[in-house]
């Protein structure tokens, strides 16, 4: 199925009810997202991430679901009236419903009562996955520690920022479909192998290089509180492998509208492995010819290809 496939399929796409449609979107909102804006996502790295994204996108699904509903009160019993369709929902509406913690209370407060009152009930595993999330939000901010608060203000903090972002691109939400398509593709390739020729051949597949940045950061960071420093040889590997990732990234996204932080990402990265090098004198010969204000991709590039040479050479030749 190319892209324009997707796209239709997306657009005529049928859900049970309107909250499993809001759970939908919102996990292709939040994928674009991460990919286009890391420094976001930043404060929720680590162990509990994907703890973290599920709090986020709760909390967004309920600001996508609440956004179009009509403003009425609700029936003593009964099923609501249907309203308008999801893929019409403003945006700008939805991030407004988070503005603040008691905004966001009261979001969630009003789609739980609605989530459950549909003519079509919700699936019990999704009630049992996602009925703690919501009402603990609420029940955090009033009674939680203040270390929890913070957390939750930040999760609701990132919530807003996802359907900011995506209402300065488009107004609706049928508006962003083509970003989730372009997000969804990029899953697919991060999955795929890396070619046999040409750039970053030999390598790892991306998502097999992610995993493997991610624990030479938790090492770097642990040795950091044991004021031990990792050995010259491997903090340069960590700082190869961070640039190298980086400009996977942006080759994998292509050449069109690449997002800014993903490439002030790979500059900075891709500068710190070359001061590394010139600092101290490592990396092949080819390097003293850049400088911090050129385009460093294709000294990276070089710089991955002469590790990949390296970790192939035989033990005894």
């Amino acid at each position: 199925m190319d892209d324009a496939e997707l796209l239709e399929a997306l657009r005529t796409a049928r859900f049970p009810n309107r909250w499993v449609e809001a759970c939908t979107w919102t996990k292709g909102l939040v994928s674009w997202h991460v990919h286009t804006h890391p420094d976001s996502w930043a404060g929720i790295a680590g162990t509990f991430q994907e703890e973290a994204v599920t709090w986020v996108e709760a909390i967004i699904a309920c600001a996508l679901h609440h956004a179009g509903v009509k403003d009425v009160p609700l029936p003593p019993d009964g099923p609501l009236e249907p309203d308008a369709p999801l893929l019409a929902t403003v945006l700008a509406d939805a991030a407004a419903l988070l503005t603040d913690a008691r905004t966001a209370v009261d979001t969630i407060n009003k789609v739980q009562v609605r989530a459950m009152r549909t003519a079509r009930p919700l699936p019990a595993d999704l009630v049992e996955a996602l009925a703690p999330i919501l009402a603990s939000v609420p029940y955090q901010l009033e009674h939680g520690n203040t270390a929890i608060k913070v957390r939750v203000l930040h999760f609701i903090g990132v919530a807003r920022q996802v359907l900011q972002d995506h209402a300065d691109a488009g107004r609706t939400l049928e508006d962003r479909l083509p970003a989730m398509v372009r997000s969804s593709a990029m899953d697919v390739a991060f999955d795929a192998e890396p070619p046999a020729q040409g750039l970053y051949a030999g390598a790892l597949s991306y998502s097999q290089h992610l995993l493997a940045v991610a624990n030479l950061d938790a090492t770097h960071d642990l040795a950091q509180l044991q004021g031990e420093p990792p050995e010259k040889g491997w903090q340069r590997n960590r700082l190869l492998q961070r640039a190298a990732l980086a400009d996977r990234w942006l080759l994998l996204w292509g050449s069109q509208d690449r997002p800014q932080q993903r490439v002030d990402q790979a500059h900075v990265f891709a500068t710190a492995l070359l001061n590394w090098d010139t600092e101290h004198e490592t990396g092949t010969r080819g390097s003293r010819d850049f400088g911090p204000e050129d385009d460093l991709a294709p000294y990276v590039r070089e710089q991955y290809a002469a590790w990949i040479e390296h970790i192939n050479q035989p033990l005894f030749s």
